[in-house]
């Protein structure tokens, strides 16, 4: 029994070189890391996302006026379908200062899609449709 037995549960990663370069990749992904936007069209699409949601903070936290109909406030309205949320964890979760969560949030009231409350130090969202279900 000195040979090597190789564990049957255990399958050999069969990695494909990338489409573009050659590159390695990872699993069954055709391509490298740097190409995956370029090969995958749905990874491209996320990125995109991704991009612009960076782009969107960073103009909220340089005093850029808040767009109530934005992609971060679409991001709120979908987080506040879980419950109410602090603006303080909000600003955190969303990587805004809390000056500009303010500011987003004071816009997204004014055009109706959330409503907020006085809690303790702080201010605390809610989804429009929840507030007028409470009532």
């Amino acid at each position: 029994m000195s040979q090597y037995v190789e564990n049957p549960r255990r399958k050999a990663r069969i990695m494909a070189p990338c489409r573009l370069c050659g590159g390695p990749t990872k699993g069954q992904i055709p391509a490298c890391l740097e190409h995956l936007v370029d090969v995958m069209p749905y990874a491209a699409k996320v990125a995109a996302e991704l991009s612009d949601r960076i782009d969107e903070a960073g103009r909220l936290n340089r005093g850029v006026k808040a767009r109530p109909w934005g992609r971060l406030a679409d991001e709120i309205v979908d987080m506040l379908g879980l419950g109410p949320l602090p603006i303080g964890q909000l600003s955190r979760l969303l990587d805004l200062d809390l000056e500009a969560a303010y500011r987003l949030a004071e816009s997204m009231e004014r055009a109706g899609r959330i409503t907020t409350s006085r809690k303790g130090r702080g201010l605390e969202l809610r989804r429009a449709d929840e507030a007028q279900e409470d009532a």
